[in-house]
């Protein structure tokens, strides 16, 4: 589920925790995004090698 949206001029940051999930996710997308409900599913697609997976106590980028 989507929470924050927040466009960064060329890209926004969307901001989200998938259902169930404890941890946050950040998704870049390129162009301008608005959340207008949160309730309206979002479809996107991560490319391989593209993923940044960091761990949320060190902030340390994790190896996938």
């Amino acid at each position: 589920k989507m929470q924050v949206a927040e466009p960064l001029g060329a890209n926004t940051l969307l901001h989200g925790r998938l259902p169930g999930a404890t941890e946050a996710f950040t998704v870049s997308m390129q162009g301008v995004h608005l959340l207008a409900n949160n309730d309206q599913p979002l479809h996107f697609r991560i490319q391989a090698g593209k993923a940044h997976l960091f761990d949320e106590a060190s902030g340390l980028r994790r190896t996938v």
